[in-house]
C-alpha cells in the first residue's frame, strides 16, 4: 500500500475547502476592494507648501565698528521655537482669518528654516506658509528695531553723562593738569560713543 505525503493531503484539503467556498472568498475580496475605492474617493486630498527663512544673527545684539556676527545652532533652534510662538500664531491668524497649523524644521544643518503648511488646496497651503513666514519676519523686525532704539537711548544717555562731566570740569575756576587730562580722556570716550551712535543710527 502506497504512503500519502502529508503535505499533499493538506494542500488537497485546502483546495477543496477553497472550491466549496469560492463565492464567499470572491464576495469578501470584492467588498474589500469596493471599500478601499470608496474611502479613496471620499477622503479629501491634502497639499503641502513650504516657505523658507534665512536665520540672521540674534536681533538683540548690535554689531558695532564693522564686526561680523555668526549664526550659532542655538540661534536656529531659538528661531524654530519663535516661529510657532503665540504672538506669531496670533498675527498669522489675524491675517488669514482662521487658526492654521504649521510645522517648522531646520533645513539640513544650515541657517535655513522651513515653514510647512498643509491644506485642502495648493494655493491655500502656500498662503498659510507665506503668511506665517511674513508674520515671523515682521515680529523679528519689530524686536530688532526695539533693540536698536534701546541701544541708541543708552548711547545717548552715556554721551550726555560724559558731556555733563566735561562741562562741570571746564567750569572750574582753575584747571589743573590732572583736570585737563581727565577732560581729554572724557572727550575721547565721548568721541568714540558718538561714532558708535552714528553707525548705529
Amino acid at each position: 500500500m502506497a504512503e500519502l505525503d502529508p503535505t499533499e493531503g493538506s494542500l488537497r484539503t485546502y483546495l477543496q475547502v477553497l472550491r466549496r467556498r469560492f463565492y464567499w472568498v470572491l464576495a469578501f475580496t470584492l467588498v474589500a476592494v469596493g471599500i478601499a475605492v470608496a474611502i479613496s474617493k471620499v477622503e479629501k486630498k491634502q497639499y503641502s507648501a513650504t516657505a523658507q527663512l534665512l536665520v540672521q544673527p540674534v536681533s538683540g545684539s548690535v554689531p558695532i565698528a564693522g564686526s561680523q556676527q555668526a549664526v550659532s545652532p542655538t540661534d536656529v533652534l531659538t528661531e524654530l521655537q519663535l516661529i510657532t510662538s503665540a504672538p506669531v500664531k496670533a498675527q498669522a491668524a489675524k491675517q488669514l482669518g482662521f487658526q492654521a497649523t504649521i510645522s517648522a524644521s531646520e533645513a539640513g544643518q544650515t541657517n535655513v528654516i522651513s515653514v510647512t503648511a498643509t491644506a485642502g488646496t495648493p494655493s491655500l497651503a502656500a498662503r498659510i506658509a507665506n503668511t506665517y513666514a511674513k508674520a515671523f519676519v515682521a515680529s523679528q523686525r519689530s524686536t530688532a528695531i526695539s533693540a536698536l532704539t534701546s541701544a541708541e537711548q543708552q548711547y545717548q544717555s552715556q554721551i550726555n553723562s560724559l558731556n555733563a562731566q566735561i562741562q562741570s570740569l571746564q567750569n572750574q575756576k582753575s584747571i589743573s593738569p590732572a583736570t585737563s587730562s581727565t577732560i581729554s580722556a572724557l572727550a575721547s570716550q565721548e568721541a568714540v560713543l558718538q561714532g558708535d551712535l552714528a553707525q548705529l543710527q
